[in-house]
């Protein structure tokens, strides 16, 4: 199937759309821990930050992403937008430290757009296209995510202030083209969807999955700045390098690589060898053979998790109908979100009560549980690579 020309149109706008959000992000995120500093607030008070921003998009992410499935995806996505444009004002404004909590919560609890996203380029592609489609929203984000952080420290000689007005004027512009060149009726639905209790119910397998997953991953992302600067003297230039590989690699594997893999292997297989490259990465890491092999063992894992990503969000789409799918992408958020609130100060603990490479165990560990329940839970329930049918959807 070749997309249409208002297929790729579609597709082109939700990319961008995904990748000013994420540059906005990537500009904020760095930028913090020396903003809250003038506010008298430490490391600890960092940790409360990122950790409230998980927190709210734990608890508030299923059900702004099932908003989606009732009142379209276009109005869903603006409103997500609409509330990083007040938060990060209100960061760059802000006279006390607890006005920078507020706003980092608002903006976590609003803010669905990447489920939206998904839901909404899923809504607009048939079954055989979907993986490429979602390796497109994919991979923007994901370079928009590398872009961020490059553009945050250009900015901060200007001023702390100047640098949270550009990500929330980015977030305008991005409102100003969703409201233009998105149509909420694509998204619309004529029939009530199922409650949250039987979305949860009907979506938990992928829940269970994407937190044991990215366990591992928020270890990794909490931890490795450390390991690298106790073993090998890495200072913030090569701990920036290491992880701007990792999402430069995800990005080109999320675009051309992952969903040929997809669709040549099928979901399921992909997802299994996504999470077998992610364990021996760990495994890697966690022995600590030189610098060298701790790179390549970081270009391991950004394969192994492109493929991951790639093939449960596109299994995801094809499991659930449409009137169930906003939420679906939003229990899978909000797995990944508690993940990152366990998995941060989970890593943080052994590497400074146990050892420096022990908290890569826990990550192998947690993606070798995953992999053995993915196995069993939904070995029954997929048709066999390469048979060409259709994924039976879910309806409730």
């Amino acid at each position: 199937m070749v997309y249409s020309k208002s297929g790729r149109f579609v597709l082109g706008a939700l990319a961008l759309t995904a990748f000013l959000d994420s540059v906005g992000f990537g500009i904020v995120i760095p930028l913090l821990p020396f903003y809250i500093q003038k506010f008298g607030a430490t490391a600890l008070e960092f940790g409360l930050v990122v950790s409230v921003y998980s927190l709210a998009q734990l608890l508030f992410t299923p059900y702004v992403s099932r908003l989606s499935d009732i009142r379209g995806r276009k109005s869903v996505l603006s409103l997500g937008v609409t509330s990083e444009v007040l938060g990060y004002l209100l960061i760059a404004f802000s006279p006390f430290f607890l006005l920078i909590l507020l706003a980092r919560f608002i903006t976590g609890a609003l803010n669905s757009n990447l489920p939206v996203i998904y839901s909404y380029v899923t809504d607009v592609t048939a079954q055989e296209q979907r993986a490429r489609a979602v390796g497109l929203i994919g991979a923007s984000f994901g370079l928009g995510f590398v872009l961020g952080p490059f553009i945050g420290g250009t900015l901060a000689p200007l001023g702390y202030r100047v640098a949270f007005v550009v990500p929330a004027m980015l977030s305008l512009i991005n409102l100003l083209f969703i409201t233009i060149f998105l149509n909420n009726k694509v998204g619309e639905l004529l029939v009530k969807p199922p409650t949250m209790l039987k979305s949860f119910r009907a979506s938990r397998k992928f829940f269970f999955i994407f937190f044991g997953t990215y366990l591992g991953f928020s270890i990794l992302q909490g931890t490795l700045a450390y390991y690298g600067q106790i073993l090998y003297g890495w200072g913030p230039i090569q701990v920036g390098i290491a992880l701007g590989l990792v999402g430069i690699e995800q990005a080109i594997l999320q675009s051309i690589v992952a969903y040929r893999v997809v669709n040549k292997l099928g979901e399921y297989v992909t997802t299994v060898i996504g999470l077998v490259l992610s364990i021996l990465s760990y495994l890697l890491i966690f022995l600590g053979f030189s610098e060298n092999i701790l790179y390549l063992s970081l270009a391991l894992f950004a394969l192994g998790n492109g493929l991951f990503q790639n093939a449960a969000l596109t299994l995801i789409s094809k499991t659930f109908s449409k009137e169930m799918r906003g939420a679906s992408f939003g229990f899978s958020q909000s797995a990944t979100a508690l993940a990152t609130l366990i998995g941060f100060p989970l890593g943080d603990f052994f590497l400074q009560y146990v050892s420096v490479n022990s908290e890569y165990a826990i990550s192998a560990v947690a993606a070798f549980i995953t992999l053995v329940y993915f196995y069993f839970a939904f070995k029954a329930d997929f048709l066999p690579a390469g048979d060409g049918s259709p994924h039976p959807e879910i309806h409730l």
